[in-house]
């Protein structure tokens, strides 16, 4: 059993003592006197949890106190005293005192107890004693024993209201401290009114830090802090002049933090709903984008700042409700930057502050929320619950809204794409389920719009949402690309309805027609479906841009988005695809940046490889390079004036990168026949113009003589060169056309195989513009002479194995049978 206060033994004591007279006490004033020091009759001092004490079973007592205070809950009104003469013996009833719960808690400014004052045995009194019966003044107690003149009746009274003003006094919590008590306490202290006193020690701070010192930045932060920190109850306003001056000199405010944390009476916090609650509150934001490592003392910071919150009164107003959402987010965010899930102490925390607001549905949609968030999929659930009580009432849905503002911007942009997708992959089979699909699509677009605009996401929220979309129709994988169907899934049409509603919020035009270019997209859609064809994403986009066209709807940014999409998310071939039928159909392009870039980008990756590359990747390079060349002419045609100002590849940057892409196929192919002169084995693919004519006439020399290779492939290769000569205008010598020549006529007439009179004339011509015409004429003379004897040998062996005489001979039949 606790022992009694001092004050009471004395008391007692002195109604004992032989010396005084017998003095009747009253016996209302007894058992107030008394039943201060029973348990039954103080509810909020009955130990919860086990009977050992120590740390956990404090942190117990501490939550069930908090809880009691919360709930409003006095017990001075709920229990009768278990002692009260005047209920034994029938007298009056007197009305209860007028003291009051508060939360329990330390002066911070309290004496330390005199030795005259404490009890013979310090063993259990310390064992025993109460912070709350601590007294803030130990003169406030007199000793009766040192005043005879006082009666035992002026005693009781006396210890009676010096035992209430201590609990009145001692129950104040600096943490929890409401605007009325602070002014309370600022009037009682006058040093304090003073802002120049405040201003003085800020100065004192800015000289303490700016002056030249060896010791760490942390310390130096430290002991200025120290050394110039005001005392009183409203020392946090100078605490917001120090974080404001560390931001605006970009100084990491961690230390400060960290002291913060290690001595919380030092560095107070300023009230809820004030300015400078406001101010702290950005602060704090701004400083895990500056200073990334101080997230671990910025989560003790939001977490002061809740617990606060949370014993404080409910939200009355809009500006007091946007600052409880940002200190949920804050709180969220930096438990979420410490790499690990929201314990049950935070998440009740949250939900805590969260429901002061004054929508009392805020905290009963943010728990599931919170609670799945960090689960194997994600918090989708929990938001298809939000989206569905959102279309409910408009008090479901602002509560919804503070639920997204809640969120982090990080997890936010996480989970707005991953809820989008899965949205929109459900099943529409039915008109009934196809109209709950509808409402629930624009019920979440209006959700991230709402909760974007209020928390600084603009349109970062609605691009999160449409992102994913646009990736998972155009997906950059040609076979996928071409089996897709206009009923896929994910359906062209969320991607159109998602972006007709971005172009509602940002342009008039848009707003105004936004119904009528709805059922456009809705009926064109449609009538597509009903179709029975393959056709690729990129078909059915282009098919519904037509349309709005035909009805003189607003159609040109959808062009410019599904461009910008393609060029992101899908292949070159589906951007070919799509520009070339836009240009088919007269539409045009107003923003061509993202295509440009994406040329830019690939014309630099062809430049700078340098590697030795396979037959698939030198395809590839040239497939990319021939896709890049038609876009940049189709822009050329397409684009608006504006457009056209951008910064595009050059004709003469894709020239250069197919006589290098070119050279690089000659080049390799030349090494691999072992063909390429010493000479001109150390070239590369950026050779002078001279060196290329030389090297080419000299390959198809080599060619010409090679006899391990078949005459098919070695006419294919002099023909790939004669393709490059003829492509850029290159001057042809007599060594190429004497190549030719060997090649085309020599060598196959040689073998005994046909050669035909076409491939002898175009040979002639090309004779004729190197050599002149008489060398022409004199090779299709020996030509004709030549082929005119093979094909009288061939038919000399016909009619000699006893073939009909009247049907022609074959030579390349007969070349084959191996009869010639």
């Amino acid at each position: 059993m606790r022992r009694p206060p001092i004050a009471c033994q004395r008391a007692v004591q002195s109604l004992q003592s032989p010396p005084l007279q017998h003095i009747w006490i009253s016996d209302d004033q007894l058992s107030l006197a008394v039943n201060r020091f029973f348990r039954t009759t103080c509810p909020h001092q009955k130990r919860h949890g086990s009977n050992v004490p120590g740390p956990l079973e404090a942190r117990r007592r501490a939550a069930k106190r908090r809880m009691t205070v919360s709930a409003g809950f006095y017990p001075q009104e709920n229990f009768s005293p278990s002692f009260n003469l005047s209920a034994w013996f029938g007298f009056r009833r007197n009305p209860q005192p007028s003291w009051q719960y508060q939360p329990p808690s330390l002066r911070k400014d309290a004496a330390p107890v005199p030795d005259s004052l404490r009890p013979p045995d310090t063993t259990s009194m310390q064992s025993t004693y109460d912070p709350l019966l601590e007294p803030t003044n130990p003169a406030h107690y007199p000793d009766s024993a040192h005043d005879p003149q006082m009666g035992s009746y002026e005693v009781a009274r006396t210890i009676t209201k010096e035992l209430e003003a201590n609990f009145r006094d001692v129950a104040l919590d600096h943490e929890t401290m409401t605007e009325v008590d602070l002014v309370t306490v600022t009037r009682d202290d006058p040093a304090m009114t003073m802002s120049g006193d405040i201003e003085a020690c800020f100065e004192l701070f800015k000289s303490s830090i700016a002056q030249p010192n060896s010791m760490d930045y942390g310390r130096l932060v430290t002991e200025a802090f120290e050394l110039s920190c005001p005392p009183g109850t409203n020392a946090w306003i100078f605490n917001n002049m120090v974080i404001k001056h560390l931001l605006d000199l970009n100084w990491d405010p961690s230390p400060l933090l960290a002291l913060a944390q290690e001595r919380p009476l030092q560095f107070t916090l300023p009230p809820i709903y004030t300015t400078a609650h406001h101010q702290l509150l950005d602060y704090a934001a701004k400083m895990p984008l500056v200073f990334p490592d101080c997230n671990r003392q910025l989560h003790g910071l939001y977490m002061r700042l809740a617990k606060a919150a949370a014993g404080a009164e409910s939200s009355a107003n809009s500006a007091q409700d946007a600052e409880l959402i940002t200190l949920c987010r804050g709180l969220w965010q930096s438990s979420h930057a410490l790499g690990s899930e929201l314990g049950n102490s935070v998440l009740n925390l949250v939900c805590t502050v969260a429901s002061k607001v004054q929508n009392q549905h805020t905290a009963a949609m943010l728990r599931p929320v919170l609670a799945q968030n960090y689960s194997k999929d994600g918090p989708k659930h929990a938001l298809m619950q939000l989206v569905l009580q959102a279309c409910i009432s408009r008090g479901q849905y602002l509560a919804a809204v503070d639920v997204l503002r809640c969120m982090p911007r990080v997890i936010l942009l996480d989970v707005i794409p991953m809820y989008t997708l899965y949205l929109s992959r459900a099943q529409r089979k039915t008109r009934a389920a196809a109209s709950m699909h509808k409402e629930r699509w624009d019920t979440w677009l209006t959700l991230i719009n709402s909760a974007g605009r209020e928390t600084d996401l603009d349109s970062t929220g609605l691009n999160a949402a449409i992102e994913p979309l646009a990736q998972a129709i155009f997906y950059n994988n040609p076979r996928k690309s071409l089996a897709r169907h206009s009923s896929d899934c994910i359906r062209p049409g969320n991607l159109l309805h998602t972006l007709l509603f971005k172009f509602a919020v940002e342009d008039a035009k848009y707003a105004m027609s936004k119904t009528a270019v709805a059922q456009t997209i809705d009926s064109a859609l449609l009538s597509i479906s009903t179709q029975r064809e393959i056709l690729r994403p990129e078909t059915v986009l282009v098919k519904v841009i037509v349309s709005l066209k035909k009805a003189s709807l607003p159609h040109c940014e959808f062009t410019d988005a599904i461009v910008a999409f393609l060029a992101r998310h899908g292949n070159l071939n589906a951007l070919v695809t799509f520009m070339t039928m836009v240009r088919d159909h007269g539409l045009g392009l107003g923003e061509t940046s993202v295509v440009d870039a994406l040329v830019r980008q690939k014309t630099f990756d062809m430049q700078q490889q340098a590697a030795p590359l396979t037959d698939t990747q030198l395809q590839h390079n040239a497939l990319t390079l021939h896709n890049c060349q038609v876009i940049a002419s189709i822009l050329r045609k397409i684009a608006s004036v504006s457009a056209i100002k951008h910064e595009r590849v050059s004709p003469t940057t894709f020239k250069t990168l197919r006589v290098q892409r070119q050279l690089r196929h000659i080049l390799s192919r030349a090494d691999a026949a072992r063909a390429l002169p010493l000479a001109f084995r150390n070239l590369s693919a950026d050779m002078t113009l001279e060196d290329r004519i030389a090297l080419i006439h000299q390959l198809a020399h080599e060619y010409s003589l090679d006899k391990t290779r078949t005459q098919r492939e070695v006419w294919r290769a002099i023909y790939y060169l004669y393709r490059h000569l003829k492509e850029y205008s290159l001057s042809i010598g007599p060594l190429f056309s004497r190549a030719v020549v060997r090649i085309s006529i020599i060598r196959p007439l040689s073998e005994q195989r046909f050669v035909s009179a076409r491939r002898m004339i175009w040979v002639c011509h090309l004779v004729a513009r190197v050599e002149g015409e008489a060398v022409a004429k004199k090779i299709e003379s020996d030509f004709w002479q030549w082929r005119g004897d093979l094909i009288k040998h061939a038919k000399h062996v016909h009619n000699s194995i006893g073939a009909d005489t009247r049907q022609k001979a074959h030579v390349g039949n007969m070349k084959r049978l191996g009869l010639i």
